[in-house]
């Protein structure tokens, strides 16, 4: 009974973040609507009335693909697997993924909601790829390793297309408020506080109170690996981030 009883809280706690969240983004707290929340806010996504529309779930509405039709999937695990509507095709797949994964029994496992990577298949070349493999095309099509890394734009931006227009002629801050939002966005909800503390000591210990640069050193500093001495508090810091 005890296990049944804080399973019971703990199902109290999650309806009331799904209430929350779903308060933010407008829609219930499926992890399908939060993916499209995300995505629709990081690359200025104008998102369909309906959330039901065939194949669709938006517009990008900035950038190279202003108007292109797009529809957005949020995984928490890459198992390179994609759910495709073959007789509803949007112009584009955004998809966003949790760290990568062989696709197992879900026995015992979990799939936390977390963003490692995300990926943008334009549809038209994925379908002539897929049908030239003899790929089976539908719910849960396969899709080799090669054509995701093609795809991905975070945190390795493979395709030119889309980054470039964001990333010419801007300045480290403008660069870094593109990347660092997806960055920030995508913490751990539960870590929150605990993270904007970690913050806090970062802004002191960098000595600076310029948080657009403050964000920028410790992006430059967690992807080089550059802690000496001196930053040890620092990366006790960063690894609440």
């Amino acid at each position: 009974m005890k296990k049944l009883e804080r399973l019971a809280e703990l199902i109290h706690a999650k309806n009331r973040i799904d209430d929350e969240i779903a308060e933010i983004i407008g829609r219930p707290s499926l992890i399908v609507h939060v993916g499209e929340y995300i995505a629709s806010e990081i690359f200025k996504i104008e998102l369909e009335q309906s959330a039901v529309e065939k194949g669709i779930d938006g517009r990008f509405t900035q950038g190279p693909l202003k108007g292109q039709t797009v529809n957005i999937k949020f995984y928490g695990k890459r198992e390179n697997l994609l759910d495709i509507n073959i007789d509803h095709l949007p112009d584009y797949y955004l998809v966003l993924t949790g760290p990568k994964s062989s696709a197992v029994s879900s026995r015992s496992a979990t799939r936390p909601w977390l963003i490692s990577s995300v990926y943008l298949f334009n549809s038209q070349k994925l379908m002539s790829e897929l049908k030239n493999r003899g790929v089976k095309i539908g719910i849960a099509t396969s899709i080799i390793s090669k054509l995701w890394d093609e795809a991905e734009i975070y945190p390795n931006q493979a395709q030119c297309h889309y980054q470039k227009n964001r990333y010419d002629n801007l300045d480290y801050s403008d660069r870094f408020d593109m990347d660092f939002k997806l960055y920030w966005t995508l913490l751990n909800r539960a870590y929150l506080a605990s993270a904007l503390r970690a913050f806090a000591q970062i802004l002191a210990l960098l000595g600076t109170s310029d948080i657009p640069k403050a964000l920028f050193e410790m992006l430059c500093l967690r992807k080089t690996k550059r802690m000496g001495e001196k930053n040890s508090k620092l990366e006790r810091c960063l690894t609440w981030l």
